[in-house]
């Protein structure tokens, strides 16, 4: 296994998408108008690669995470629908438009008395239409008021973001013609009529977001991030969403499953170099580590100190809905006592830290064995 580094510094991140320099928080947005929407767009991937269908049949579905609504009167009635871009208006992107109303290739109307899950992850069924969505296709999801009811109000839940000018992006509309951007980035799952799944890429998906907090007395002592990746890598610094108002420490672990993890690479960050003990993303570097390929490895924060440091977590609705991050199906987020094996922070693989690796080097293919295996290269230069 041989490595070429990159020709200049090294930015490239393995893991959660940094977002903002704020560190990852969740937020609301509301629809809470006759006709308002709110509608988000990107391009869409599958979990195979593939083309699929979403219709009324088999497990199609759009799902998303909903914030804590107001649902008192019987009579509001929502739209939830999936169809394309209108190419021919904008800035900022929508749906094809009927006077006030967005049109779908799929979608459900339904009342929300009866229909709307409040505060959880929403999974809906379409009752009309298909749509055919090919690896790449650009794509709108929304949600509409079509009939309000007293002040009822009806909130999406994702990540808060600056936006993105050209995908993935959020919509807000407010009939009869106003369309602004919104900060919320796209938290959506689409399951096809196959059973096969979609999300819209360089979004988040999340059914909740919290912090794991540690002290160097506390039980968990130390949390991280599992990475089994697919191919060799070269791994130069950590970064993660962290609050800190003390000393702690970031480790690379090998065979972290193990009743003996090793530690290959740790850095302590003093507290008093800290900004401020408000939730960030922060970024240290590492003597670079070269790791073979499916090699486990965990990324970890611990404090040394009795004064709270934390990370920020997410849970899944399923654990199938880790294909929407790098880490895929075989990562995942870990934790342990003062010593021993890291152990799954949740019993069912449903969590992932917002933690990650800055990596920069790429096998070359030279020095024989593809990359594939090996022991640790631990390279201090190039």
């Amino acid at each position: 296994m041989a490595f070429a580094s990159t020709p200049g510094g090294s930015r490239m991140l393995l893991g959660p998408m940094v977002a903002s320099l704020n560190g990852a928080q969740s937020t609301n947005a509301n629809v809470d108008a006759l006709e308002k929407a709110l509608c988000f767009f990107g391009q869409v991937q599958t979990s195979d690669n593939a083309a699929h269908t979403i219709n009324t049949s088999g497990a199609s579905s759009i799902q998303f995470r909903t914030g804590s609504s107001t649902i008192v009167d019987g009579t509001t009635q929502a739209r939830v629908g999936i169809g394309n871009v209108d190419l021919a208006a904008g800035p900022p992107a929508r749906p094809p438009m009927v006077g006030n109303i967005m049109t779908a290739l799929a979608s459900k109307t339904f009342l929300t008395s009866a229909g709307w899950p409040n505060s959880t992850w929403a999974t809906i069924v379409p009752d009309t239409g298909s749509m055919l969505i090919t690896p790449g296709d650009m794509v709108a999801v929304f949600v509409q008021m079509l009939v309000r009811g007293g002040t009822d109000t009806l909130a999406l839940t994702g990540l808060s973001a600056g936006g993105s000018p050209f995908g993935p992006q959020g919509t807000t509309y407010t009939a009869p013609s106003t369309f602004a951007a919104m900060t919320l980035i796209p938290n959506i799952i689409i399951s096809f009529a196959d059973g096969a799944l979609g999300y819209i890429d360089y979004g988040d998906v999340f059914s909740s977001i919290q912090n794991r907090a540690v002290t160097n007395v506390s039980t968990p002592r130390e949390y991280g991030q599992l990475f089994v990746m697919p191919f060799p890598m070269r791994i130069k610094g950590i970064y993660g969403s962290i609050t800190a108002a003390g000393d702690f420490t970031l480790s690379l672990y090998t065979d972290p499953l193990t009743a003996t993890p090793l530690v290959q690479r740790s850095i302590a960050v003093d507290g008093n170099t800290i900004t401020s003990a408000v939730n960030r993303w922060g970024f240290k570097s590492v003597p670079p580590l070269d790791v073979p390929a499916n090699t486990p490895i965990v990324a970890a924060m611990k404090s040394t100190t009795a004064s709270s440091v934390s990370v920020t977590t997410k849970t899944y609705a399923n654990s199938a809905h880790g294909i929407s991050d790098p880490t895929g199906l075989t990562g995942y987020a870990v934790s342990r006592g003062a010593s021993g094996a890291f152990v799954d922070a949740q019993p069912t693989g449903l969590e992932q830290l917002y933690m990650g690796l800055v990596v920069e080097g790429f096998d070359t293919g030279a020095g024989g064995g593809g990359g594939g295996g090996g022991s640790y290269h631990d390279r201090l230069g190039l």
